[in-house]
């Protein structure tokens, strides 16, 4: 490889590296409370339930679906999602079917119940107008730094700079490093 063309390879090495490393910074911290998101937002807005027996049965599940129609006349009870974790049974409500297959989160909300008691612990209103969380927060400036399309394109725009990154350090060090075994550690040269 001659001289000029390290330089080259050096150059691209090392501002693809300094531009994509801060925004993998970001990515690292945020995504990191997204692993335990659900414990997280457990921790932060924990939910209270009646103390009941472990042996109370289940509530009937028509009798919650009748309850959501009840409080929403005229839409659709499109899920019912019985919670493995906590006591409670939320159902999803929509306006039609069509809503629902767009995926316009303004159109749907959802109801949650005590699964044994089938009381209302929340009316979650419709999903767009939902209260922010940290989890929530975090996730939106994971995913495209609050920017929305642009900031996600943005991103992806970095994931392509670290491949950039990586091929250039590969070009840089490989000749270099092609004379030692890998892995090897240099202990009989200057700490540079």
């Amino acid at each position: 490889m001659t001289t000029g063309t390290l330089k080259r390879w050096l150059f691209w090495h090392r501002w693809s590296s300094l531009i994509c490393t801060v925004f993998l910074l970001v990515l690292c911290l945020t995504g990191l409370p997204l692993i335990f998101g659900d414990e997280i937002d457990g921790w932060l807005n924990p939910h209270t339930y009646e103390t009941l027996p472990a042996s109370t049965p289940m509530a009937n599940l028509d009798g919650i679906v009748h309850t959501a129609r009840q409080r929403y006349p005229g839409e659709l009870v499109t899920s019912l999602f019985i919670d493995d974790d906590e006591p409670q049974i939320i159902a999803g409500l929509s306006t039609s079917w069509a809503e629902v297959m767009k995926d316009h989160s303004d159109s749907t909300h959802f109801i949650r119940f005590d699964a044994r008691t089938a009381k209302v612990l929340e009316d979650g209103g419709v999903a767009g107008a939902k209260k922010e969380t940290f989890i929530g927060w975090m996730l939106e400036l994971h995913r495209g730094m609050f920017l929305g399309l642009g900031g996600e394109l943005f991103m992806g725009f970095m994931g392509l700079l670290f491949v950039l990154a990586l091929v250039s350090g590969v070009a840089v060090y490989g000749p270099f490093m092609k004379k030692l075994a890998f892995g090897t550690v240099r202990r009989d040269r200057s700490r540079r």
